[in-house]
Formats: C-alpha cells, structure tokens, sequence
C-alpha cells in the first residue's frame, strides 16, 4: 500500500495524479481553512470529492483558462490537473498544477 493510499485527503495531492491528468468540471469555489490556519480558496469538482486547494500560480492559470478573473464565474468550466516538479523550500518536489483541458496530454 502507498503512503497516500493508507493515509487519503480530502485535498488533491501529486500522488493522486498518477498515469492521464483527470480533466475535472469545477462546480463550487469556496474558502477553507487549512490544517496550518491559513485560509485558502478551494475548488470542488463534479466528478470525485476530493477538493483543490488554490495557490496563486494555479489560481492564475485557471483564470487565465476560464478567462474570468472573477472565481465566482468559474463553475462549470473543465480544468485538467497534471503533475510537475517545481522547486520548493530549495527541494525539487512533485506538485498539482492546473492546465487547460483541452490541451493534448
């Protein structure tokens, strides 16, 4: 069994993204608090519970996707998330990243 297999979050994680990158319909925007106390804007999508926690580099690209600057326009959109390296803390780590669905995979 996997580390995120035996402990599973409500929160979509770079494990989660394992072989095609899910293309998700995004059906509510919100605001959550997060386990460290800050407050985050969180997508929720038509197909699974599990929930999308935005930092600004994803929230930046599904508006730049949806055209909307405007979060409160974006349900019923497509997004697709995919997984990337990205450098953080000074670590190369694997992290969610939000493309366009259309785009081929």
């Amino acid at each position: 069994m996997k580390f995120h297999d035996a402990f599973p979050s409500d929160y979509f994680k770079a494990a989660d993204i394992d072989g095609e990158a899910p293309v998700l319909m995004i059906t509510e925007v919100s605001t959550e608090a997060m386990r460290d106390g800050e407050e985050k804007r969180t997508l929720s999508f038509k197909e699974t519970k599990k929930r999308l926690p935005l930092n600004k580099t994803n929230w930046m690209k599904v508006s730049e996707i949806t055209g909307e600057e405007d979060d409160g326009k974006w349900p019923g959109k497509q997004i697709r998330l995919v997984k990337e390296r990205v450098v953080f803390r000074g670590e190369r780590v694997d992290a969610v990243r939000v493309d366009n669905a259309d785009a081929p995979f």
